[in-house]
């Protein structure tokens, strides 16, 4: 096998893992808001203890910590097709190459807007869910343990995988500068 032909190879295989883990990140999302309205659905409808509320925060910190590291790697993986690979491609073909859709100027004008919503849409839909569950059991805040612990434990988690988005979503951001002036510079 040629060096051309590997890197069309190593080409397909990172865009595949690329659709793969979008995919996979919006599955968890489903999944976490699927788990979300059993939670308060048992609440609200049954005889259910509302404590049962505060799983939710560390649901939202699993879903929180798998769908950055999933965005991480959609960045890393679209910077090597669209940097790495992209200069390998100029140096080793002749004539000009036609635009491939990780350099297009289309996706560069949409994709810092998009990176953007995404993150806002995972922030609401990851942290949204646990104010409901840490007003409902706010009294634990001050009670007894070992719900006071589990109640401040929700808090921790609900700041860190705001923190963690935030953080996130600079590293995307960071990439997808890296990936604008590699390819614009």
């Amino acid at each position: 096998m040629d060096n051309i032909k590997l890197a069309e190879a190593y080409y397909e295989c990172a865009r595949n893992e690329i659709i793969q883990r979008i995919r996979l990140r919006d599955y968890i999302l489903l999944v976490f808001l699927g788990a979300v309205s059993a939670i308060f659905s048992s609440v609200f409808r049954s005889s259910a203890e509302i404590e049962i509320v505060l799983v939710i925060p560390y649901l939202t910190l699993g879903a929180g910590v798998l769908v950055c590291q999933h965005n991480s790697k959609i960045g890393s993986l679209a910077e090597y097709c669209s940097v790495e690979l992209e200069k390998f491609f100029h140096t080793n073909l002749e004539g000009s190459l036609p635009p491939q859709w990780d350099n297009s100027k289309s996706l560069k004008e949409y994709s810092k807007y998009s990176i953007t919503l995404r993150s806002w849409g995972h922030f609401i839909i990851l942290l949204a869910p646990c104010a409901p569950a840490l007003m409902l059991t706010v009294e634990h805040a001050t009670g007894s343990f070992p719900l006071c612990v589990v109640w401040w434990g929700c808090l921790v988690c609900c700041g860190f995988v705001a923190w963690l988005k935030r953080h996130s979503f600079h590293v995307r951001n960071d990439i997808h500068s890296k990936i604008f002036a590699a390819n614009n510079g």
